[in-house]
């Protein structure tokens, strides 16, 4: 499986600099902004909006083994991607994967406070529910 298969890009766009846009704007994950959240999609690094396109993607599954690296999701390789099917049901993409930019859901906000705190560490498993996270399972130094 490779990130165009799965509509959210290339592998080479994860390892665009996570600091600044390329309109130089800091980003709200950015030393200077931290405990300011991103609120929206356009606000985000390009690797946390390929986390948040891939776990759009899934809609209701499971993602093992993603590294966190300096704060951000190393997507390159992919990790395990795990999809729920109910039968009777959606088993597309979320809709959400279509937009260019929208207001961030407190739990995606949530999931990132954690990226920055931890900095460096493994989800384990990160559970996705209608394309938002809902929990997750971390390996490593753990920042209280």
């Amino acid at each position: 499986m490779n990130y165009e298969s799965i509509g959210i890009g290339s592998a080479g766009e994860n390892r665009m600099p996570r600091r600044n846009r390329e309109d130089g704007v800091m980003t709200a994950s950015s030393p200077r902004n931290r405990g300011s959240k991103a609120v929206s999609k356009k606000d985000l690094s390009t690797p946390r909006k390929r986390l948040v396109e891939l776990m759009q993607w899934i809609n209701n599954g499971r993602i093992r083994g993603l590294e966190v690296r300096c704060d951000e999701p190393v997507l390159d390789p992919l990790p395990i991607i795990l999809r729920t099917c109910k039968f009777g049901g959606d088993n597309q993409p979320n809709a959400a994967l279509s937009s260019k930019d929208y207001v961030l859901k407190k739990n995606v906000t949530e999931m990132f406070e954690i990226l920055d705190r931890e900095q460096s560490f493994l989800i384990e498993e990160l559970v996705v529910v209608d394309g938002l996270p809902v929990h997750m399972t971390m390996k490593g130094t753990v920042q209280m």
